[in-house]
């Protein structure tokens, strides 16, 4: 039995452990799906970045050609440096795709060569580069490379994306699957071993009570053999006795043969009970086999009834359920064959409506098939055609084929079309729900703009939606708004005073550049909150300055402040200032704004103005002083002076008195 029982608990370690290296293996896999399926989503994020970077760029040097202030060489550089760290994070993160890793290389050294031309070109010089277009040559040239680069990547990353979600998905299935299975397999296999143990216990008693049963027939066995022990010892007794009794010896001699005989046939008797009893036993232990199998096989047999019993129900259930589908569907049908009736009429009528709104909208609206032929196009597209004369993105008639013209733009040159070509695709072929880009489409009077969008058409056949609007306005209005920022940030650099924005709604805020400069930051350091700015606060206006927030979000008031505060280099500087709140028709406030101004300057030359007037007075109160002592000492010498020269003019005074006064006006005089 402990044998047995330790078989069974090894055989279930080993089972346990089998199953559980099986799940590790699928859980394992999925595991490395779903890592490079967030390698793929993170160089796509990347590859984006760089284009938002590089317009960003092109923005910059744009203004820059305008204006041709350096008050933009800091910002050029700074997105030129995070231009460089996101292509050579993508240049790491593609190192296991030789493909992509090579495009990123390629990259890196178009980058190199342009941040080369760029300083090659002595950018200072700006009275130079706002007459001549050679920066806004560079940047177009490095613009295309960067577009074409960055779109190769992004559509093979699309494809990897798309193959590695698969892999993901397809693992998590199998993993999900084979655990399911695994634990119905532990399942039935503990189930199978709890009857195995059952019926070892079952064995078990069995034999136990069969153990017993032998002991009682030994103790049996005993107690006849202490009666013929005892009949033996009788049996010499009468032996004795016979030696005294002759008479008796012969009627004696006959029982004992009779006992004897008697015994042996009782011995033999035993003997052929021992045996049937052994028989009956092992009867007994077959029998219990075959009701224990009878009684499993009829359990077995009742399921499967119970189940097949259920499964016909079920099916007439579900016959009936189809029966009434198929009425409500006959009826459907005929109730459709009549609206479809209707539908085609409202449809001859839809489709001149929806043409006559077409033909009314400004934008240029084509419709393409699969191969790229154009099937359809609205007025404005054919009117601009007509009236530009030449075909491009958006003047191609109807009956042309699209993607042939694009292809031959491409071959002259043109990287936008190639763009526009394979974004086109892209959404034919279902891996972008839209596509959108815009483009410059000079004229000889003026510069234009068109933003291009293409979006699935859903029908039976694959096609495709292509329209051109005129963005011109809106591109004008963002360059005289890079223009302003430029001018304003011009502004705020030369007055030392930043702008900062609360917004109370959305629980964000916002500072000007000038905020960081003036605090001596980098926009990279921190984000912009009313703890960070209180952390560069003088400890000994910092109470006050906590007090002034206080008090005007308590009373909602326009209030201004000026404290002192430390640069991130530790410099002392002063600053100044001055908040109002913006509240909506509730009166409730939904955002603060002010401005932040570096008046050290200023202070320190008012805290000057006012030591030299502290000192101007304090030395008109020691001229008064000195006024006053002087006055003082001379009045008593000058009244004795005054005094004895009156009496010298006195003709009866005697010498010795006039030489005695004249003695004392030398005296006066002296002192």
């Amino acid at each position: 039995m402990p044998q047995k029982t330790l078989l069974a608990a090894i055989v279930i370690l080993l089972g346990n452990v089998i199953f559980g290296y099986f799940i590790y293996q699928n859980n394992k896999n999925r595991l490395s799906s779903e890592h490079w399926v967030q390698h793929t989503m993170e160089v796509q994020y990347k590859a984006k970045k760089i284009i938002a970077s590089e317009q960003h760029m092109s923005t910059l040097l744009n203004a820059y050609q305008l204006d041709g202030r350096k008050a933009f060489r800091p910002s050029i550089d700074a997105t030129i440096k995070e231009l460089k760290a996101d292509v050579d994070s993508l240049t790491t993160l593609t190192r296991d795709n030789k493909l992509q890793h090579g495009r990123s290389i390629l990259l890196n050294k178009y980058l190199t060569t342009f941040f080369t031309e760029l300083n090659n070109l002595n950018y200072a010089e700006e009275s130079r580069l706002s007459t001549t277009g050679e920066i806004v040559i560079i940047e177009k040239r490095f613009a295309n490379q960067v577009n074409y680069l960055i779109g190769a990547i992004l559509k093979e990353e699309g494809k990897l994306l798309a193959k590695r979600k698969e892999a993901y998905s397809n693992n998590v299935t199998e993993f999900t699957w084979f655990s399911i299975y695994m634990f119905m397999a532990i399942s039935i296999f503990t189930i199978l071993l709890l009857l195995a143990t059952r019926k070892i216990f079952v064995q078990s008693d069995e034999k136990n009570q069969r153990a017993d049963e032998l002991n009682l027939a030994n103790k049996r066995l005993s107690l006849a053999n202490l009666l013929k022990q005892k009949k033996a010892g009788e049996l010499i007794l009468a032996t004795k006795e016979l030696f005294f009794q002759k008479r008796e010896k012969r009627k004696r001699a006959e029982e004992l043969v009779i006992a004897n005989k008697e015994l042996s046939f009782q011995n033999e008797e035993k003997e052929k009970r021992a045996e049937e009893l052994v028989l009956a036993n092992i009867e007994l232990l077959f029998q219990s086999e075959e009701k224990e199998k009878r009684a499993e096989e009829l359990i077995s047999a009742n399921i499967e009834l119970s189940f097949q019993n259920k499964e016909k129900e079920k099916r007439a259930n579900e016959l009936s359920i189809a029966n009434t589908e198929l009425s409500f569907q006959n009826k459907e049908k005929e109730k459709r064959a009549f609206e479809l009736k209707e539908v085609i009429q409202r449809l001859n009528k839809s489709e001149l409506f929806n043409r006559g709104i077409l033909n009314s909208l400004s934008s240029h609206i084509g419709v393409m098939d699969h191969s790229g032929k154009l099937i359809a196009v609205n007025e404005s597209w054919n009117n601009f055609a007509l009236e530009n004369k030449q075909t491009t993105l958006s003047r191609i008639p109807v009956g042309n084929n699209y993607f042939d013209e694009c292809n031959k733009a491409t071959k002259n040159g043109d990287l936008i079309s190639a763009i526009a070509l394979q974004g086109i695709k892209d959404v034919m072929e279902k891996k972008k729900p839209f596509f959108y880009l815009e483009y410059p489409c000079h004229s000889l009077s003026e510069e234009r703009w068109f933003g291009m969008r293409a979006i699935k058409f859903e029908s039976e056949d694959d096609m495709v939606v292509v329209s051109h609007l005129n963005i011109t306005e809106r591109k004008l209005a963002e360059n005289n708004l890079s223009v302003s920022e430029s001018r304003l940030k011009e502004a705020q650099s030369i007055a030392h005073l930043g702008n900062f924005e609360m917004n109370l709604v959305e629980k964000f805020d916002i500072w000007s550049d000038e905020m960081y400069q003036i605090l001596g930051l980098e926009k990279t350091e921190l984000s912009p909150s009313v703890k960070q700015f209180l952390r560069f606060i003088h400890p000994d206006d910092l109470k006050k300055t906590r007090q002034n927030i206080e008090e005007v979000f308590n009373n909602l008031a326009f209030k201004s402040v000026e404290f002192r505060f430390y640069k991130k280099d530790g410099t002392l500087r002063y600053g100044y200032c001055q908040s109002q709140f913006e509240l909506d028709n509730t009166g409730r406030p939904i955002r603060l704004f002010g401005i932040f101004q570096d008046i050290t300057n200023s202070k320190l030359a008012e805290l000057e103005r006012t030591k030299m007037v502290k000192d101007l007075s304090q030395r008109n109160k020691d001229l008064e002083q000195f006024g006053y002592i002087v006055s003082h000492n001379l009045r008593a010498p000058v009244a004795n002076i005054i005094g004895a020269t009156t009496i010298l003019g006195d003709q009866s005074l005697s010498k010795p008195d006039k030489a005695m006064l004249r003695s004392a006006i030398n005296i006066s005089v002296s002192n």
